[in-house]
């Protein structure tokens, strides 16, 4: 069980695969989507593709879900495919089932078999896509055995896109014409069942799906506040009910979906670059005064004492005072042999 998730602007490089739930290929029995929301994805809502060398996929269950806006990324970008419920391939039974679940402004269909020859729709609403609102074929079976009640598709815009039915072989076609389903007649430029009865705007409290106004109840069920939400001029019995309290004060919706717009926009925003400050260099303090290291001492003159030159001049000193006292003894006496002589 996949409950009350919301899957939104997933994309790979050539926006081909990237859906918003894709259940498909080899899962097993007993796979259901409960709640869900799947918009803005690159390629489809829900893609429950199965293909001819693995076989058909578990028949898979999703309710109380919608699939809007898909194949255009939030931003706008124009990508994949873009199917709101894709729901078979390579023409592969599965018997898939979908229920009280809304898809509009879809790139291309709303509501796609995509070949399966046995899909089910129970009580949905399809609304504004830009493909089939409702696509029932496939493509390499004999025989189809579509179930559809309580079926709603409606227009105001792409007003020339038909449904797409290709019913085939042992198909009970009441089971898809019934007078519960209202799909779209191109002649009539409106929905419309076997009878003749015919879908208006008055069956809907709002159908201005430019402003996103889903919101999420307290125990996290979908509100759609109104969008396309049938009124009492609604035929009973057909088109997709979420729970909850619809709030139909659209000053506030419309204020706070404004908001969250704002908000989003300013998101995206890129802040002008700002310039780098220019690189300055930290001046240098002038450098101290550094005295030259002295070279350590050889080894072996590690011990030497220091010469004492205060003793050298004492040594000096005597010698001279003796060589002084000496010439005056030799004066002394050359003068007492001079006095002799005379």
């Amino acid at each position: 069980l996949v409950l009350n998730c919301t899957s939104w602007d997933n994309a790979d490089v050539g926006y081909e695969d990237a859906d918003g739930f894709a259940c498909k290929l080899t899962v097993a029995e007993g796979n259901t989507f409960d709640g869900c929301i799947a918009h803005h994805n690159a390629d489809d809502g829900w893609d429950l593709f199965g293909k001819i060398e693995s076989g058909s996929i578990g028949s898979v269950v999703i309710k109380n879900s919608i699939a809007y806006g898909n194949g255009f990324m939030s931003d706008g970008t124009n990508a994949g495919n873009g199917n709101g419920f894709k729901m078979g391939g390579d023409s592969l039974p599965g018997n898939h089932k979908l229920y009280n679940s809304f898809a509009y402004d879809n790139k291309a269909k709303g509501l796609d078999s995509n070949s399966g020859p046995n899909i089910e729709l129970y009580n949905c609403t399809s609304f504004n896509n830009g493909g089939a609102n409702v696509a029932l074929y496939t493509n390499d079976r004999a025989d189809t055995a579509y179930v559809v009640d309580g079926l709603v598709s409606f227009r105001t815009s792409a007003m020339d896109v038909s449904e797409t039915f290709k019913l085939k072989g042992t198909q009970d076609e009441s089971k898809v014409y019934g007078t519960n389903n209202y799909f779209y007649d191109t002649t009539a430029q409106t929905g419309a069942n076997k009878e003749g009865a015919k879908v208006d705007a008055s069956w809907f409290v709002n159908v201005d799906t430019t402003t996103d106004v889903l919101t999420r109840n307290a125990d996290g069920t979908i509100n759609m506040n109104g969008l396309l939400q049938l009124t009492d001029a609604a035929a009973a019995g057909s088109g997709a009910v979420m729970g909850g309290t619809p709030n139909t004060d659209y000053s506030v919706l419309l204020a706070a979906a404004q908001a969250k717009d704002a908000e989003k926009a300013a998101a995206e925003v890129t802040p002008e670059p700002t310039e780098a400050p220019e690189a300055t260099v930290a001046p240098t303090e002038e450098p101290e005064a550094t005295v030259a290291p002295t070279e350590a001492p050889a080894d072996d003159d590690v011990d030497a004492p220091a010469k004492d030159n205060s003793k050298v001049g004492l040594i000096v000193v005597g010698v001279v005072a003796v060589l002084a006292i000496a010439a005056v003894a030799v004066a002394a006496v050359l003068a007492k042999k001079k006095k002799a002589n005379k």
